[in-house]
């Protein structure tokens, strides 16, 4: 089972502090995940939206690089079942977006039985909306299509998966929500992010930081709470300590 006595609840959380190479698990259950790819030299540490991020790949070397991705092994602590939520920040090169480029995904492609993914997605041509699928098991899903992707902006991206249902957060807010096939994460396959576990799907295109898998799905309180704590300074504030009392800090 997951170690709950750091991050409590989460399955891995992944800062992408590394200047290159493994992206270490700040969670305890060490879910450490490895460069995987065609140019997985291009993935170097770069400016995120808290310290460093993750590039996976730029726009001048997508198709050289279209299979890049950082891979968690297969493990049972992956195994959350049908309720879990997954987020993080992802930044798009400028440029053509493939047909669907993964940012998360537990399926070797989208037709599959069993498992679940999220990709950027350009519907059949490069002049239709830039929006989001999220994808339970085989090819059931929920578009978030209003939603444009702007490219050279980090944008807060959570998918909380309910059984047969999965809300889409984008910037904290709610963007759309629907039915799938339940999409159990018990599955045997790595967790893979910017890409699909075996590589033979597009991935993802820019940066990507602070990603987070946890277990339950999430409400849209939290939602808004974990876009706030990166993205408004004023959310979270600390006074200066006053005294110490045994192992307790007084603060005002």
């Amino acid at each position: 089972g997951i170690d709950l006595s750091r991050w409590p609840g989460y399955a891995g959380v992944w800062h992408m502090n590394e200047e290159a190479g493994t992206a270490l698990d700040s969670s305890a259950n060490g879910l450490h995940a490895i460069p995987a790819g065609n140019r997985n030299d291009l993935m170097i540490g770069v400016a995120g939206c808290v310290g460093k991020a993750r590039l996976n790949q730029t726009s001048t070397s997508y198709y050289g690089a279209q299979t890049n991705r950082l891979e968690v092994a297969a493990s049972p602590k992956l195994d959350l079942g049908g309720k879990f939520t997954v987020s993080g920040w992802f930044k798009p090169n400028e440029g053509y977006v493939e047909f669907a480029e993964r940012l998360f995904s537990r399926k070797k492609s989208e037709s599959d039985y069993n498992g679940w993914e999220v990709s950027r997605r350009t519907l059949y041509s490069s002049t239709e909306t830039r929006g989001i699928v999220a994808r339970g098991a085989s090819e059931s899903s929920v578009s978030s299509l209003n939603f444009t992707f702007a490219e050279t902006s980090w944008h807060h991206l959570l998918f909380a998966y309910d059984e047969e249902k999965v809300t889409i957060y984008v910037n904290g807010v709610e963007s759309a929500t629907g039915t799938i096939a339940a999409s159990s994460n018990d599955n045997g396959l790595p967790f893979a992010i910017g890409g699909t576990p075996t590589g033979t799907m597009h991935s993802f295109s820019g940066c990507y930081d602070e990603i987070r898998l946890r277990q339950g799905s999430v409400n849209s309180a939290w939602a808004e709470a974990e876009y706030r704590t990166v993205n408004d300074a004023s959310f979270v504030k600390c006074s200066a300590p006053v005294r110490m009392e045994g192992m307790i800090l007084i603060v005002r």
